[in-house]
């Protein structure tokens, strides 16, 4: 699984057998997919810089695309999406919805989040996740408030099943 910063706020995920494009509200840039996933409800608005896309996805339910299991729980602008990938399993959404339903979430391998307002690192880290994957304005101040200082911002992130960190890892992407 591979998850890359396409633009400022716009990230794609990619498993062995498709891809998905997250909140694509701001790409600049043209891409393929296979899904579009948004954290708001902006399923009317066409997205032609996306190529390949079967599916846009907004609000709860359960949906697969090409061997991706997607949940969704939420409503409104508070959505939470649980990507089974690659034998992993990710949360993601939102640093203002996470603050919201942290009570309502399991634990989860990875939390990717879209760091759009302040966020104190217990929210994420009572998730236990083995990999912590932050975007966006506040990414730096929630590492940050993770213990995590000092990181340089990289544009993408690979790994595996096998060979997610035993203990928290965080990465920012810019």
């Amino acid at each position: 699984m591979e998850i890359a910063l396409v633009s400022k706020d716009v990230i794609k995920i990619r498993g062995k057998r498709a891809s998905l494009v997250v909140d694509p509200m701001d790409l600049g840039v043209k891409t393929t997919a296979d899904a579009i996933l948004l954290f708001h409800d902006f399923s009317s608005h066409s997205f032609p810089k996306i190529e390949g896309s079967r599916l846009t996805i907004y609000g709860a339910g359960d949906y697969e695309v090409s061997g991706i299991k997607i949940s969704s729980i939420g409503s409104k602008d508070d959505i939470v999406y649980t990507v089974g990938i690659d034998g992993m399993s990710l949360l993601l959404t939102e640093s203002k919805v996470l603050k919201k339903l942290q009570k309502d979430l399991g634990e989860s391998q990875a939390v990717v989040l879209k760091a759009n307002e302040p966020l104190d690192g217990s929210a994420v880290a009572a998730l236990s996740p083995r990999i912590v994957i932050l975007y966006g304005e506040h990414a730096l101040e929630i590492a940050k408030s993770l213990g995590k200082e000092g990181i340089a911002p990289v544009s993408k992130y690979a790994t595996t099943l096998e060979k997610l960190p035993e203990e928290m890892e965080v990465v920012v992407l810019g």
